[in-house]
């Protein structure tokens, strides 16, 4: 995810590095959270894997949807 990172370590532009090491800190971390919780479970057939698959996609389709909406009320509320 190059691109998001680019556009997180632009709001912290005096402290990258710091920025830089939390975001894949918590990449790391949510990603291990899920290998030993969620996919094991997930792991007893193929459909298994491509039904979770499919839901973890329409999640984060939905969160990005509402980070959007949130974003956009914001941005208009917002006075300089």
């Amino acid at each position: 995810m190059p691109s998001a990172t680019i556009l997180m370590l632009d709001l912290f532009p005096r402290m990258r590095g710091m920025a830089s090491s939390l975001q894949s800190f918590a990449q790391f971390a949510l990603a291990g959270f899920t290998s030993g919780t969620i996919a094991p479970f997930l792991a007893v057939s193929v459909q298994a894997l491509s039904l979770g698959m499919a839901g973890f996609t329409t999640a984060s389709v939905v969160l990005w949807l509402v980070y959007q909406n949130r974003a956009q009320a914001h941005l208009k509320r917002w006075q300089p």
